[in-house]
């Protein structure tokens, strides 16, 4: 699941036991987290990235594919 929003799209990710990513744009507040990574401190997401083309970048990494030009 990719949101911005960690009380509705990072807590329900959370909560169905998926991997959560959350993009530092949007509804998300950098300034509220309060983690050391910029994470938000009650719905931490499994990974965080600034926008959604790194996103979907971690998503290549992570499922093992080439990126595609």
């Amino acid at each position: 699941m990719i949101g911005d929003n960690p009380e509705s799209d990072i807590a329900g990710a959370n909560k169905a036991g998926w991997t959560s990513i959350l993009v530092r744009s949007g509804v998300f507040d950098p300034n509220a987290a309060t983690s050391k990574d910029g994470n938000d401190a009650e719905n931490p997401a499994t990974h965080v990235v600034a926008n959604m083309k790194e996103a979907v970048d971690l998503i290549l990494r992570l499922e093992n594919q080439k990126k595609s030009s």
